[in-house]
């Protein structure tokens, strides 16, 4: 009996050997699908983010009806980036950053003017001057008013501003890119913070608005709140005398901008993918069409430092009787033609610069 027992062991054994190899594939089979679900998952929420990113800058037009157009690529064209400030203690829409950027595909470079916040500027349907910031807020004050008396819409924010900023720069602005601040300091949070040399010491507390500013001189890595501080400094505890002034917020803001591309191409786009797409799906607005989106990111996914040109607005002064930033009409004039040159695809060095 012992001998028949043999042959049953061994059947026994070549069962599981033949068990193995099928186990195994049904293994590697589960990661694959795993890895296709999950690339489907990350599929379907870019998409998602992208289509809800979208707002039609021309009131009254569905995120469905506007037309897809992948020529972004071929040619340059300008955009405004704006900086809205939400927190429920301002109860204000102004816009503290403003960015005009002409974005050349073709070159892979992109040429940055901030404008200062409290710039005299001529805003479509307003008699007298206003600062900058408020053109944004305009455009949204005009619009919920003509929805209150049942109206379409003529304008909104973001196309007041385009119109506003299109206007002192003398370029046609195409595109506006929209986040909020608490957006601001997510995507920088998501990032794992920024590396950043502070100029000098920037101290500031309002707790009115619970801005707590408190940045030391030197090499520094900072999370979303202290870039967002890093970037609004202002005023500051120790007096007018070390206030910041507008060229020095604009330097800021760019070498923000320069940090934060450098730090998602450094650490790798689909380390934070998620968390990044969970904050531009609820705090970025743009009126660029998902696959516009997608086009522009593929061509941009290694642009370097050097690929960003910052232009400075020279002779800035404060006028304290109006509380204006005045820009010099020869400044605006040397901007302007440095931004329609990159439009016109001819690409402008800093060592060219008029």
């Amino acid at each position: 009996m012992a001998v028949a027992a043999q042959p049953v062991q061994a059947t026994s054994r070549r069962k599981r050997r033949r068990k193995w190899p099928k186990m195994l594939l049904s293994f590697v089979l589960m990661v694959i699908l795993s890895i296709g679900a999950y690339a489907g998952y990350l599929y379907w929420k870019v998409e998602h983010t992208l289509q809800k990113m979208t707002r039609p800058s021309h009131p009254g037009t569905s995120v469905d009806r506007v037309p897809l157009d992948d020529s972004i690529t071929e040619k340059p064209f300008a955009v405004l980036v704006l900086g809205k400030d939400t927190r429920a203690e301002t109860g204000s829409l102004n816009t503290d950053v403003i960015i005009v950027g002409v974005v050349n595909p073709k070159l892979r470079k992109v040429t940055l003017v901030s404008i200062p916040r409290d710039t005299k500027v001529k805003i479509p349907g307003l008699r007298a001057p206003h600062k900058a910031n408020y053109a944004f807020a305009y455009g949204e004050w005009k619009k919920e008013r003509d929805l209150q008396r049942g109206k379409v819409p003529e304008v909104d924010g973001p196309t007041v501003a385009k119109e506003t900023f299109g206007r002192l720069l003398d370029i046609p602005i195409d595109y506006y890119v929209l986040i909020d601040f608490e957006g601001f300091v997510k995507t920088v949070d998501a990032l794992g913070g920024i590396d950043i040399e502070v100029e000098r010491d920037l101290v500031y507390h309002d707790p009115t608005d619970g801005t707590r500013i408190n940045l030391k001189k030197g090499f520094q890595h900072l999370d979303g709140e202290e870039t967002l501080g890093y970037v609004r400094h202002r005023l500051d505890d120790r007096g007018w005398r070390y206030y910041s002034n507008d060229f020095e917020r604009n330097e800021r803001q760019q070498k923000v901008l320069r940090a934060l591309a450098e730090k998602a191409q450094s650490m790798g786009v689909l380390t934070a993918l998620g968390e990044l797409l969970d904050v531009a799906g609820e705090h970025i607005r743009t009126d660029l069409t998902p696959s516009q989106m997608k086009a522009l990111a593929w061509t941009f996914r290694s642009v370097k430092d050097e690929d960003i040109l910052s232009l400075t607005l020279d002779g800035l002064y404060w006028d304290p009787g109006s509380g204006f930033t005045i820009i010099p009409r020869d400044t605006l004039d040397r901007v302007s033609h440095i931004l329609q040159a990159e439009l016109a695809g001819n690409r402008v060095t800093a060592a060219q610069k008029p």
